[in-house]
């Protein structure tokens, strides 16, 4: 969730861009296979290491870019240039390959027919899957403040169970 506390002047400023990964995806299933599986099957180190709000932390993530689940289907997107590791542990002969396709997949991102941009106003909040949307957002001058929050899709899901056998309960 991003809330939205101060936003910069002007219409083009600070402007939030958010993509569907999914129909980039099933693009390059169809349409560029080659590029789908080197995406979906070479392993990339992911690393975040910092600091909020007094809380440490030091994450630590090896997975594709599209990552699958057992039948098949995009379970997660992992897409963010500060948190690629400068480690690449891949054959010499896998790294152009690569670099090719993620340059493809960064293309099809941009692309107007995959891309929703908007500007939030000050008091907004924007909630989103951040699993399943890549999310940015055009430059700006002087002051914007966005508050950013995360939820845990098993805490959710968590909480979504305990209230609807609490309401059957009720109900009987």
């Amino acid at each position: 969730m991003l809330h939205c506390l101060i936003q910069a002047e002007g219409n083009l400023q600070g402007i939030n861009q958010l993509v569907d990964c999914l129909a980039v995806i099933h693009h390059l299933r169809t349409n560029q296979r080659s590029v789908f599986d080197i995406l979906s099957k070479t392993i990339v180190d992911w690393s975040d290491y910092g600091e909020d709000s007094g809380y440490k932390f030091a994450n630590i993530h090896r997975a594709p870019v599209i990552c699958l689940d057992s039948r098949g289907e995009v379970s997660r997107v992992n897409f963010s240039q500060p948190q690629r590791d400068s480690v690449f542990n891949v054959t010499i002969e896998e790294v152009e390959p690569w670099y090719e396709a993620m340059a493809e997949f960064t293309r099809l991102l941009h692309d107007p027919k995959y891309l929703l941009e908007f500007k939030l106003s000050p008091g907004e909040i924007l909630t989103f899957d951040n699993i399943r949307l890549v999310h940015g957002r055009l430059g700006y001058e002087g002051e914007r403040l966005l508050e950013g929050g995360y939820l845990d899709w098993d805490l959710v899901r968590s909480r979504i169970r305990v209230l609807r056998s609490e309401l059957n309960k009720n109900h009987e």
